[in-house]
């Protein structure tokens, strides 16, 4: 059912689902709040942090607006790791469906349409945005119909309230924008790779190719007949760490540019060898890729042996990655003519 929500459902019914909490504030009105436990979850198919509440509107929380930022409520919602983005917003608050809607705009739109996004919210093009400006396009990019101020008032976004200081005072610039995309990301990834490895280690060739298959759309028998392959070559292989994990995945975020990069370089549909493949992760991640990382993911998916990998092979796992994570619904597209990006 969550793979069908993130897949299929529109990003309102998706924040709804996973949202944890209900404030209904001093004149009755209901508001539904999500702490970044619930957004790790929302975001990560698989997910393995746990909560009593979420899952329907039904099983709410409910709390009074005092509660928001209380020290219980940020006990209760710290993540396990010590320095993260998202336990800084949640030592500030609670996230509102429009916190949610600007995170999730950020961490599935490709690194270099952000100053696009940013420009979005610089009406006055001086380079900072304040809340009155962030929180006033925010609606229109959720279609959210409320008056700005009114939000503002509310005072339970802990995103707002980390961006701009609790008196609302502060600014953020283009330099802010790419600082939330790159540590939420890296909050997101930390916590999969952890969890596949909770003993410290370094994930295993095997563990990190399960991670791989786990939203692809193959049958079972053959996740565990490619994982063989994989254990068959790589038994005792040196593993994958974190640094290199993270390098590929951020590929995986870079969104079309990836299926872009693969069809301007493999048009005859024969596919691309391994350095070409690297070639394209630079392009899209703009860092170089671990060559063992290469040869596992080669490994795992050059079913024909021919060291080549083409657009059929790939998208199983490569393309429906970032479907699993609902993140075709909300990323910034350019469009020219019938081309879109």
């Amino acid at each position: 059912r969550e793979g069908k929500i993130r897949h299929y459902s529109p990003i309102e019914k998706l924040f709804d689902y996973f949202s944890s909490y209900q404030m209904i504030d001093s004149q009755g009105k209901k508001t539904n709040l999500m702490s970044v436990r619930n957004f790790f979850n929302a975001t990560t198919p698989g997910s393995y942090i746990s909560h009593e509440h979420a899952h329907a509107r039904s099983s709410h929380q409910v709390i009074a607006e005092e509660d928001v930022g209380a020290d219980w409520l940020i006990s209760q919602n710290e993540l396990p790791m010590d320095g993260y983005f998202l336990n800084k917003l949640n030592d500030k608050g609670l996230l509102t469906y429009l916190d949610f809607h600007f995170l999730f705009l950020l961490i599935s739109t490709p690194k270099r349409y952000l100053e696009m996004i940013f420009h979005a919210f610089d009406i006055s093009a001086d380079g900072k945005v304040e809340a009155k400006e962030f929180v006033f396009i925010l609606t229109k990019i959720a279609n959210v119909k409320a008056d700005p101020e009114s939000i503002l008032k509310m005072q339970c976004s802990g995103l707002v309230k980390y961006l701009f200081g609790d008196d609302l005072k502060g600014e953020v610039s283009r330099k802010d924008f790419e600082n939330i995309q790159k540590e939420v990301i890296d909050n997101i990834l930390r916590l999969e790779y952890k969890s596949y490895c909770p003993s410290g280690k370094e994930l295993t060739e095997v563990e990190f190719c399960r991670h791989l298959l786990y939203s692809s759309n193959f049958t079972e028998k053959k996740k565990e007949r490619l994982l063989k392959r994989v254990a068959k070559k790589y038994g005792k292989g040196k593993g994958i760490s974190y640094e290199n994990f993270k390098s590929f995945y951020e590929i995986l975020f870079g969104g079309a540019d990836l299926e872009r990069a693969l069809f301007l370089l493999d048009t005859q549909g024969q596919g691309v060898n391994r350095a070409e493949f690297a070639k394209i992760a630079e392009y899209v991640g703009h860092h170089d890729l671990d060559e063992h990382l290469v040869d596992v993911i080669y490994t795992l998916l050059d079913e024909n042996e021919d060291d080549k990998l083409n657009h059929k092979e790939f998208h199983p796992i490569l393309f429906h990655w970032r479907h699993s994570r609902g993140f075709q619904k909300e990323s910034l597209a350019v469009s020219v003519g019938h081309l879109r990006f």
